[in-house]
């Protein structure tokens, strides 16, 4: 695979002031976690890089493409774009996911806590769970998956196959938005989640991609508060339904 668009006449560490569309697509890379050479399909940017006909028609963001290309902040692949060590770098106030996931924890205890709910943690290693709701003789009443986004151009939040097969009355997720100046969180059932990622993966995969050819397959699951196709039994906004729901976590 080679690098297409570089410009021989840009240094490795020089500093480039990068237009608005090039960080928001280097964005993209700090949402997904990825680290240097990963590389995201070019149809999963979201509205960062818009495909229209198999092409970008949008002058602003073929601009800030050419100038991650042309900088060394990505490099540029058939079907998508590869993160660099420069690009990771010159991503602004980039926070690491493992904080980001830690700070959604310590938000969804305080409001467990405040809530007169004794909350518990699982021993190191156990898979699939963050935290764990107690009764008063401490016994297990829920488990509890915590899903934090801080920022995105979907508002969805990172999800992986295994999450499809994930259904248990005691497992819960919430799925906490960092985004909004106070954060919100969705108390939501294991099965609902495992449904919509079921769902929604599986209506992405029959439709064709912007650019005509055929989606590829991976690991990747968005859970999303709107989706770009339809489906019928998760509509526009369909997560409201279980925003502060705090009180499900009682019964």
């Amino acid at each position: 695979m080679c690098v297409l668009g570089q410009n021989s006449d840009v240094g490795e560490d020089e500093t480039i002031p990068l237009l608005p569309e090039a960080i928001a697509i280097l964005r993209v890379f700090a949402d997904k976690g990825s680290k240097v050479g990963d590389v995201i399909h070019f149809t999963d940017f979201g509205e960062a890089i818009i495909w229209d006909k198999g092409g970008i028609r949008d002058e602003r963001i073929r601009s800030g493409l050419q100038e991650l290309i042309s900088g060394r902040y990505v490099i540029k692949y058939e079907a998508g774009l590869g993160i660099t060590t420069k690009g990771l770098k010159e991503i602004p106030n980039k926070v690491p996911t493992s904080l980001i996931g830690a700070a959604g924890e310590h938000f969804v205890m305080f409001q467990l806590y405040r809530r007169g709910l004794m909350v518990g943690q699982p021993p190191q290693g156990v898979a699939d769970v963050d935290l764990l709701v107690l009764d008063e003789r401490a016994q297990i009443m829920k488990n509890i998956q915590v899903k934090t986004r801080s920022k995105g151009s979907d508002g969805g939040w990172h999800m992986k196959t295994k999450h499809e097969r994930l259904v248990s009355d005691r497992l819960w997720y919430v799925f906490v938005d960092m985004e909004q100046e106070s954060p919100v969180c969705y108390v939501v059932p294991s099965a609902v989640v495992a449904r919509v990622v079921r769902e929604s993966h599986s209506t992405w995969l029959s439709l064709p991609a912007k650019n005509g050819q055929v989606h590829r397959d991976s690991d990747m699951r968005r859970v999303r508060p709107r989706y770009p196709f339809e489906l019928p039994d998760f509509p526009d906004n369909w997560l409201d339904q279980y925003r502060e729901r705090w009180d499900l976590l009682k019964d």
